[in-house]
């Protein structure tokens, strides 16, 4: 299944891109659990490669799963269920400071939509649907 991430950086140069960004998982798990009262959060095994893992439940209906990695920079996320999947990286976006620039990419290209505060859902759709065919 294909998965999504966003980060401070293009998936071009994910290798050499230096971000100072830090998404302490405290403070974003009671974000998340603000936004999705039913989400199930928690903290995964200590040799795992995330901080943070979550999906997004819906009262009785699963929501995208995701993750903050271990380096609390890049956050990967499912595209199923699309509402919940819509939600989450408009909400992401709005929960990480403006200094820094958001990018959208599949693990599947080098293509990417910069997430601005002006994105709306219907930006995203069309470039994540365009990319997981």
């Amino acid at each position: 299944m294909i998965s999504f991430f966003v980060a401070p950086f293009r998936p071009d140069n994910w290798e050499s891109a230096v971000s100072d960004l830090r998404i302490a998982p405290e403070s974003y798990c009671k974000q998340m659990r603000q936004q999705w009262p039913h989400a199930n959060i928690y903290s995964p095994p200590p040799d795992s490669t995330y901080a943070l893992r979550w999906e997004l439940n819906e009262e009785e209906q699963l929501g995208a799963a995701g993750g903050l990695q271990k380096d609390q920079q890049v956050v990967e996320i499912s595209p199923y269920p699309q509402t919940s999947f819509l939600g989450f990286v408009l909400w992401h976006r709005a929960a990480v400071s403006n200094k820094y620039r958001l990018f959208l990419f599949s693990s599947s290209s080098l293509d990417y939509l910069e997430l601005t505060f002006q994105t709306t859902a219907e930006d995203v759709k069309q470039f994540c649907w365009r990319h997981s065919e």
